[in-house]
């Protein structure tokens, strides 16, 4: 496994069975059905990164959370912490996890014994896994992590109870930081606090992430949340991973309907401007899944093939990956013929267009010029990725250029007219693999 990569999680699936109902029991049925809480899910965590799991509630986002804890045993798959299979370590080994894998949960008054006093609940963990020779080495450990999420050294002798909801969640962070985790789960940690609150507990995460280089699986339903805090965001619909790609880049163009829906549905601050969910409906049962794409039910988009295909999840571009329909032979040679028709009919629209454009920037440039010269060199990359990428396998025939480099050689145009035909060539080749 990557050196740099912390956390690896394989084709994890838990399923709970159900109990039978007294008539089914009367009526001699065997079996009640089970519900499909995680399936087939992957992804990975690097070191001192913040993923973000998203989707709404019932997408399987907590059991997964405690499936890596081992707070639950999957029914098949496999979870790497470090190069490890966490469910087959030794007694010392899983106690030296449990101490670099710490859990925040969603409501922080019930995970705090309200018969403890704040001092006494950071100092357990201490405790349990023996950090700190006395007690005064632990006390002064309990004040300097009281001081990195800034709560006050009064607050160590009260109980849960006479706390506000901000200052027992930053408890709670501080408990999990105590131990000095190596990588941290915050099961929506700021779903039950008001907004001025809700962003100091985010950037109290980003600051401790920077100073101690803590990886994050931050567990939200906001979108919005997780582009501004995490580097990598993992959209999950009832219990699978539909789409997983850095943030910036998954809000910007996302590929997947569901995204779709969870961005349309993220406020905006236009009064005027009207929230339109594209979606129908509320989230299947899990214990009474649909066949093939478990989205087609609610999604606007869906057609003959989602209700019979299973669809599956593929690499679209490096560190790009998104839920779809198995592509067959025709449809690759289609994306190659459209990807090349790109080239030649925008071949002729950005010699017109662009030709009064140098091809490296210069101190008269405008302002409108630079940012198109900048827009277009970002396009160049975009293009050259994708062709050079999965989806399309006769377009690697050079591995140590991409083909857009390459077609983009045999015209006239300068660099950063290449960087348009780029795009649209990855635009088009993009458009037709996924339809």
């Amino acid at each position: 496994m990557n050196e740099e990569v912390l956390l690896e999680v394989t084709g994890l699936k838990k399923h709970f069975p159900l109990e039978r109902s007294f008539l089914d029991r009367l009526r001699g049925k065997k079996e009640a059905g089970s519900v499909h809480a995680v399936d087939n899910v992957s992804f990975w965590v690097r070191r001192g990164e913040i993923l973000g799991l998203v989707g709404e509630s019932g997408s399987g986002k907590t059991t997964t959370a405690r499936l890596i804890t081992l707070l639950e045993r999957p029914d098949s798959g496999s979870v790497q912490f470090e190069g490890k299979d966490i469910y087959g370590l030794s007694p010392d080994d899983l106690k030296n996890f449990r101490r670099h894998v710490q859990l925040v949960f969603q409501n922080p008054y019930d995970s705090l014994d309200p018969k403890f006093t704040i001092f006494e609940s950071l100092e357990e963990p201490l405790l349990t896994h023996s950090v700190g020779r006395t007690k005064d080495e632990r006390r002064e450990m309990v004040h300097q992590t009281m001081k990195k999420v800034g709560v006050p050294m009064e607050a160590l002798n009260l109980y849960p109870s006479k706390l506000s909801g901000g200052q027992r969640q930053r408890i709670a962070l501080a408990r999990a930081f105590a131990l000095e985790p190596k990588l941290l789960i915050a099961d929506e940690p700021v779903s039950m606090l008001d907004s001025s609150i809700r962003a100091s507990i985010l950037n109290m995460l980003l600051d401790l992430r920077a100073q101690s280089g803590t990886s994050v699986i931050l567990i939200t339903h906001d979108i919005a949340t997780a582009r501004h805090v995490c580097d990598r965001i993992c959209v999950m619909y009832m219990g699978e991973v539909v789409e997983f790609a850095m943030a910036d880049e998954l809000v910007t163009n996302p590929l997947h309907p569901y995204t779709h829906a969870l961005l349309s549905a993220t406020p905006r601050l236009d009064p005027d401007a009207r929230v339109t969910v594209e979606l129908t409906g509320e989230i299947g049962s899990a214990a009474d899944r649909p066949a093939a794409c478990r989205l087609h039910p609610r999604c606007l988009h869906a057609y003959e093939r989602c209700r019979v295909e299973e669809p599956v999840l593929r690499e679209i571009l490096p560190g790009r990956h998104s839920f779809g329909v198995p592509i067959t032979a025709g449809p690759r040679y289609l994306s190659a013929l459209m990807a090349v028709g790109w080239y030649f009919f925008n071949l002729l629209l950005t010699w017109s267009e662009f030709s009064p454009i140098n091809t490296v920037p210069s101190q008269d440039f405008s302002i409108e010029s630079y940012s198109r010269f900048i827009s277009l060199q970002s396009c160049l990359n975009f293009g050259s990725r994708t062709l050079n990428s999965s989806i399309v396998p006769s377009f690697r025939l050079y591995p140590s250029a991409s083909a857009a480099t390459i077609l983009s050689s045999f015209s006239p145009l300068p660099p950063i007219q290449r960087g348009s035909v780029g795009f649209w060539m990855a635009f088009g080749l993009q458009t037709a693999s996924l339809t």
